[in-house]
C-alpha cells in the first residue's frame, strides 16, 4: 500500500516536463515567503531521486539546507502541485473550459456584476448543450434562476418559469440516465475480469452479468 510520501513521489514522476516548468515558473513566482520556497526544495529532491526512500529524501533535504516540517511541506506541495496542473490543463478539456466559465460566473455574482456573469452562463450554457453535458446544465439553470432572482429580472423569471423549469427536469432525467450507464458500465466491467471459468462456478455473477445485459437501457 502506498503511503502519502510515496504517493506524492509518484505525481511528481508522473509529469511531464512541461508540466514541471509550468509549476516551478508560474507556481513559484506566486510565492512571497521563505516557508513557502521550503516545498520547492522538497519538490526538486524528490524529483531528481530514482525511486523513493524517506531516509535518503530526509538525508537530501538536510544537505539542502532544509529546515522545515516535513509532513507540513509535503501537504502543501501535494495541494501546489494539484493547483498548478488544474491550471496548466484549465483549457484543454470541454469539462476543464465549462468548470471554468461556472467558477468566473460564481465570483461575478458575489462582486454583484451580475450582468457579465449571465453573458458567461449564456456561453457556458452552449458549451454545455453542444458537448451534452446534463450535469453543467443542471447547474446552469440553478444559477441561471438565482441571477433572475437576484437582479429582480422579471422577463428572466419567466423565461425560466415557462421554459426553464421544464428544461431543468429533462437534463435532470439525461444525467439520471448518464449515471445508470456509468453503473452498468463498472458493474459489467467487474464481471467480465472474472475468468470463464469463475463465472461457470459463481452461477450467481453469470446470472447478474445476463441480467445487466437485458437492461432497458442496453437494449
Amino acid at each position: 500500500m502506498k503511503t502519502y510520501s510515496s504517493q506524492l513521489f509518484s505525481v511528481i514522476k508522473a509529469m511531464s516536463p512541461k508540466e514541471k516548468f509550468f509549476f516551478k515558473v508560474f507556481g513559484v513566482k506566486k510565492q512571497r515567503n521563505n516557508e513557502d520556497y521550503s516545498y520547492i526544495i522538497l519538490f526538486d529532491t524528490l524529483n531528481n531521486m530514482k525511486v523513493y526512500d524517506e531516509a535518503v529524501l530526509k538525508k537530501k533535504l538536510k544537505e539542502a539546507g532544509f529546515n522545515h516540517t516535513l509532513e507540513k511541506a509535503k501537504n502543501y506541495l501535494m495541494k501546489a502541485l494539484l493547483k498548478s496542473l488544474a491550471e496548466y490543463h484549465s483549457d484543454s478539456s470541454v469539462d476543464a473550459e465549462i468548470h471554468n466559465l461556472l467558477v468566473q460566473v460564481e465570483i461575478l455574482h458575489k462582486k454583484n456584476l451580475k450582468k457579465v456573469a449571465s453573458q458567461l452562463l449564456n456561453k457556458a450554457e452552449e458549451l454545455s448543450l453542444e458537448f451534452e453535458k446534463p450535469e453543467y446544465l443542471l447547474m446552469i439553470y440553478s444559477l441561471k434562476a438565482t441571477l433572475a432572482l437576484d437582479m429582480f429580472d422579471l422577463e428572466a423569471m419567466k423565461e425560466f418559469t415557462e421554459t426553464g423549469i421544464k428544461e431543468q427536469k429533462k437534463y435532470f432525467d439525461m444525467y439520471g440516465n448518464t449515471i445508470d450507464y456509468r453503473n452498468l458500465a463498472v458493474e459489467i466491467g467487474s464481471l467480465f475480469h472474472q475468468s470463464p471459468q469463475m463465472l461457470q462456478v459463481n452461477k450467481t455473477a453469470e446470472n447478474r452479468l445476463k441480467e445487466l445485459f437485458s437492461h432497458p437501457l442496453l437494449t
